[in-house]
């Protein structure tokens, strides 16, 4: 409710500034424009461990739902075909939610022995940044399409407090204390991408979509801090995939000014990696020599902003 009620009263400031600016055509190919939004995150990570014959030990899937997002940006033309980029988004409130699955007898597809579930978990931050470069291939003033190449780092973090539990395979129920932490849950993850974009104005209208693949560097991290085990994990993950699609609709409310809405998907496909596991009472440090640790990560962000051509 409380996301909800910023974001419609954003809405309604950005409208209501729209509406004092005085008619006009927009210049939709300034030299800089600056541009925040605010808007609706969900998304999913997964944290798996495997064993060594890479059959899954364990699953914990981190739900972000409800959350409230930040973005900011700019675009800046250096010449008539080249354009740079940067942008930058903050989750500012959410939801969240963890299930943790382990299996002792038989691997999956077998049902897990041991789950449990933490509705009491926080999305401890969310940002990311994103800069890159595009060059116009065809430009008629209307339409333009453009190749585009970019760098993009994403930090999301997450703490699950109290829950309950089901670990069958002992023949043990219960609940963990409220409030009690449990896990915290770290991904870093840096990527490289190169894309397609397109942007049409029509009259007062303006439409873009843009498409990215690339690959998560090698210096990709997981981060585990398991609370009440007394271990800190750390997977040191591989490159893997990465995928994006991004959507934009403006409508220009002066020659300078605009509103619009975004939607933007991002996915992060399974990477893996060795894993080191510190004793945090000891400081003792094992280090796995296959790839036990897993991790993959999508985020859907929906937004309304305002740009501003300087």
């Amino acid at each position: 409710m409380r996301s909800a009620s910023m974001l419609h009263a954003g809405v309604a400031l950005w409208v209501l500034a729209g509406t004092a600016f005085a008619d006009g055509v927009p210049d939709l190919r300034p030299s800089v424009t600056i541009w925040s939004s605010l808007g609706h995150l969900s998304g999913k990570a997964k944290e798996r461990v495997y064993n060594p014959d890479g059959s899954k030990l364990s699953e914990l899937v981190w739900d972000m739902e409800n959350a409230l997002v930040l973005n900011v940006g700019m675009t800046a033309a250096a010449t008539e075909r080249i354009s740079f980029y940067g942008n930058a988004s903050i989750g500012l409130a959410a939801d969240s939610k963890l299930n943790n699955y382990d299996w002792i007898g038989a691997p999956p597809p077998a049902d897990p022995d041991l789950h449990s579930w933490h509705d009491d978990t926080e999305l401890d931050h969310y940002y990311t940044l994103d800069a890159g470069l595009s060059f116009a291939l065809l430009d008629t003033g209307s339409n333009r399409f453009s190749v585009l190449g970019g760098f993009k780092y994403t930090d999301t973090q997450w703490t699950a407090r109290g829950g309950c539990y089901d670990y069958e395979f002992f023949g043990v129920q219960g609940c963990f204390e409220d409030g009690e932490k449990g896990i915290t849950y770290r991904q870093l993850l840096p990527a490289v991408y190169a894309g397609l974009g397109y942007l049409g104005s029509f009259d007062r209208w303006s439409f873009s979509v843009e498409g990215r693949a690339g690959y998560t560097l090698n210096s990709a991290e997981a981060q585990d801090n398991h609370w009440l085990r007394d271990r800190y994990f750390v997977d040191y993950l591989q490159g893997a995939p990465y995928a994006a699609v991004n959507g934009k609709a403006g409508y220009a409310v002066s020659q300078r000014t605009s509103i619009f809405g975004s939607v933007a998907y991002d996915k992060f496909f399974e990477m893996n990696g060795e894993t080191s596991i510190e004793n945090t009472v000891t400081g003792d440090i094992l280090r796995t020599n296959y790839d036990s640790g897993g991790a993959d990560l999508y985020t859907l962000n929906m937004a309304v902003g305002l740009d501003y051509a300087l």
